[in-house]
């Protein structure tokens, strides 16, 4: 399951979960029983109380943790610069807003006995702490736990019930057709030696005799997308054979975009030098200013659609199950 909207809270790493449910109900309560009780063991009673969701506490402490870290990264954003007083407590209150959501979200989710693999949470901690975390293991385990349960509660839900069809797709593009005009654009691929401004001279000749050596292959017919794979230091480029897509004019840098748009179709252009190193470009399409077709945009549409249908029914639906739950924030907290 890919997180896809951010109801957690953002001191944990987004998690990309491929979630599954216990089969058989022993094994389901037993697994849901010693998560809700790592969790739980977190959230032990403190001195003071922010907040209460159906009668389950929010404490300072759990607050304060979240809180310190926050202003920590601002803090070291800000080149060592204390954090104003009135944006500490627009955070402080956005973040009890934050743990109020994420609560109404793990009680849905223990309602509905929503649980994760110990394969998937042992996954999602290697992770996180290959990325580094100065939080420690036993208070980081069931803050992942609860994020994973809540991110699958919404994704079960919510997310993997909305969908955008190709009729919707088409509407909107012409609706929106303004947006979807271009200006002239070229589709080209190329094949980049990396040399960096300060490189010898040496080292510099000896890269462009490398390029020069991949234009003959090419220039005798050999596959530019299959040589790109194999020689191209572009990141990226075994996976994409240097097709860099259409592109108009002033998306380059001008020397590439000089000789790229002087191409001709099919064309194999000479050593193009730039500030990343030596070049060559190969022009594989042209097309006049115009609208891009539906058919190039369709799939973008869609994903871009959905993507807002999701974030309005996530909304409503926390907004939903909010309404419905006993909130209380107290006094004096804020």
């Amino acid at each position: 399951m890919q997180r896809t909207v951010a109801v957690t809270l953002v001191i944990v790493s987004a998690l990309a979960l491929g979630g599954w449910l216990l089969s058989a109900q022993e094994s389901q309560k037993a697994t849901e029983s010693q998560q809700s009780a790592e969790v739980q063991k977190s959230e032990s009673a403190s001195p003071g109380v922010v907040a209460k969701v159906n009668d389950k506490a929010i404490t300072t402490e759990e607050l304060n943790f979240f809180l310190d870290r926050v202003l920590a990264r601002l803090k070291a954003r800000n080149q060592g610069q204390e954090v104003p007083l009135d944006r500490v407590a627009e955070i402080r209150k956005d973040l009890i807003d934050r743990l109020i959501t994420q609560e109404v979200l793990f009680q849905k989710a223990q309602e509905e006995k929503i649980v994760v693999s110990e394969e998937e949470l042992n996954q999602a901690l290697a992770s996180i702490q290959q990325q580094g975390t100065d939080i420690a293991p036993e208070k980081l385990k069931p803050l992942v736990m609860k994020n994973m349960i809540v991110d699958k509660l919404v994704q079960d839900n919510v997310i993997s019930k909305v969908s955008v069809n190709d009729q919707e797709a088409e509407a909107f593009y012409k609706s929106k057709e303004d947006q979807f005009k271009h200006p002239e654009q070229i589709k080209a691929s190329h094949i980049l030696i990396r040399v960096e401004p300060n490189d010898s001279q040496e080292k510099k000749e000896e890269a462009k005799k490398k390029m020069a050596a991949i234009r003959d292959e090419a220039k005798a017919g050999k596959d530019f997308t299959e040589l790109a794979k194999q020689y191209s230091e572009e990141p990226g480029a075994k996976e994409t054979g240097g097709d860099l897509g259409y592109f108009g004019r002033g998306v380059m840098v001008p020397s590439f975009e000089e000789a790229a748009f002087g191409l001709k179709v099919g064309e194999i252009s000479d050593i193009v030098e730039t500030q990343f190193g030596y070049h060559i470009i190969k022009l594989t399409d042209k097309r006049d200013s115009g609208v891009t077709p539906f058919s190039e945009v369709k799939d973008d549409i869609k994903a871009n659609l959905r993507q807002e249908r999701i974030r309005e029914a996530v909304k409503a639906w926390i907004d939903d199950l909010k309404a419905k739950a006993k909130i209380e924030v107290m006094d004096g907290q804020q």
